[in-house]
């Protein structure tokens, strides 16, 4: 590959290289990813005054998919589950919570008791980047969570522990959620720990809920990732048939 002497040659072999990617079958979104790269290599070459003027690397068109999401009967029906042990009973926590908050997997993993105001209804949660927020929860997702916290045994660093205290495995709990939501009526195909971020954020719009509030929740630090989680269309359509 020849060596780019000038800002031209760079902006010419940048473009030839997202072309000669996009020809080897790769999907477009993944081509998209690898030039989000580059764009912040451009980006930061620019700021050291290693070039002149800011190149712009264009992103190919990917197709628009509605995302699914858990409907109002199916979350109404898992918030009210009624669990029969002290594992169902931490998982239903768990599911309620993450449908009530939009909170990420790895957060509710790694949520300790201090985190959890049950005065104020928040939590105080570490995001990506190390970045902390508060995030509200409902009354009812706030009972679910205070029931069982007063019953575990275990005193331990994490909410949702083991029995003997340990952080919970992702793979256990994506098992045991499919299990509790089968039990619901909601076949393990359509259930999942992302889904019930994405169910919370349709929801949230549904409900009236502004994009940019949405997007503090969810801790996107840019608007157009919170936009990814909820189709608008979707949102307006499902908010004008409740109403």
């Amino acid at each position: 590959v020849a060596q780019a002497t000038t800002e031209r040659d760079l902006r010419q072999h940048l473009y030839e290289g997202i072309t000669a990617f996009g020809q080897t079958g790769v999907r477009p979104v993944t081509v998209n990813t690898a030039t989000r790269c580059m764009q912040a290599f451009l980006n930061w070459l620019l700021e050291i005054e290693h070039i002149e003027r800011p190149i712009k690397l264009p992103k190919l068109k990917v197709e628009e998919r509605v995302l699914r999401v858990l409907s109002m009967e199916q979350i109404a029906n898992l918030n009210h589950y009624v669990p029969k042990n002290m594992c169902q009973r931490r998982i239903h926590a768990i599911t309620v919570l993450l449908l009530d908050t939009g909170i990420r997997t790895s957060e509710m993993l790694n949520l300790s008791p201090q985190e959890v105001d049950f005065k104020t209804r928040t939590l105080r949660v570490m995001g990506k980047g190390r970045k902390e927020r508060m995030v509200p929860f409902s009354q009812l997702a706030g009972e679910v969570l205070f029931k069982y916290l007063a019953e575990r045994k275990t005193d331990c660093d994490y909410v949702f522990a083991t029995e003997d205290g340990r952080k919970l495995d992702k793979r256990n709990v994506l098992r045991n959620i499919k299990q509790i939501g089968r039990r619901c009526g909601i076949p393990a195909s359509e259930i999942c720990l992302h889904r019930c971020r994405h169910s919370f954020a349709t929801q949230y719009i549904v409900g009236g809920g502004q994009v940019v509030q949405l997007q503090k929740i969810l801790g996107h630090s840019e608007i157009e990732t919170t936009m990814q989680y909820v189709h608008p269309q979707m949102a307006d359509t499902q908010r004008d048939h409740v109403r």
